[in-house]
């Protein structure tokens, strides 16, 4: 999809040149990749007991959501059939 804007370079109007804009979902690869490759170079790997630690994080805080959303939609279930 390309977008033509005008930008006036003179006083005529003839003379108006257009700007092409390109409009569309392609990333300028280059600096993705460039982007990619620095992150790469300064991400670490885990120590075991690092990550072990951020395991458990991770399990507790889903087991908490998961249990807070099981009593949430077994109050609103029994709210709405009346038996509270």
């Amino acid at each position: 999809m390309t977008r033509f804007l005008r930008w006036r370079t003179s006083q005529s109007r003839e003379e108006s040149r257009f700007l092409v804009i390109t409009m569309g979902f392609m990333p300028d690869f280059k600096s993705f990749f460039a982007n990619a490759k620095h992150i790469a170079n300064v991400s670490y790997k885990p120590t075991t007991a690092h990550f072990t630690k951020t395991l458990k994080i991770v399990l507790i805080g889903t087991i908490i959501v998961g249990a807070l959303g099981f009593i949430v939609s077994t109050l609103v279930n029994l709210i709405l059939t009346g038996r509270i």
